[in-house]
């Protein structure tokens, strides 16, 4: 069952103290977290939060490598997701993306870029997402559309 990752669960309550490091390319903030149980080769760990009700939707950890060094990481961490998440796996991979999916829920391992690569570990709840949005536009003036 996909629900947690590094001693954080999706849906829940953020209880940290909001530490804003940057956003997504879609300028949705991520907040560091400081993870329970973290892979020694990833060093960046966040959430992607609802704005009002601070429920985690999305939790990420990420590191930067070169293209050859993210492949190999990406290998390990894959043969790990595939001892826990095994029959969730898509059939859809490829030697830089495999994603395992459960309902709502699924969780993305990648490496993005060419040259200098990141490697992203990404766990969400489509519903959760929704709700963000939903959280969001509450504050926005979308009357006029």
């Amino acid at each position: 069952m996909i629900d947690s990752a590094f001693g954080i669960k999706l849906g829940s309550t953020f209880a940290e103290t909001k530490v804003k490091i940057g956003s997504t390319s879609g300028e949705i903030p991520l907040y560091r977290f400081t993870p329970k149980n973290p892979v020694s080769t990833l060093k960046n760990y966040t959430v992607i939060l609802t704005p009002k009700s601070d429920q985690i939707a999305e939790i990420w950890a990420w590191n930067d490598f070169g293209y050859s060094e993210c492949s190999e990481i990406l290998k390990q961490l894959e043969a790990a997701l595939d001892r826990k998440y095994g029959a969730l796996k898509s059939n859809y991979t490829t030697p830089k993306y495999v994603t395992y999916s459960e309902g709502e829920r699924s969780i993305k391992a990648q490496c993005e870029g060419t040259i200098d690569v990141t490697l992203y570990l990404r766990y969400s709840d489509k519903n959760l997402d929704a709700l963000r949005i939903s959280e969001k536009n509450d504050s926005e003036n979308l009357q006029g559309l």
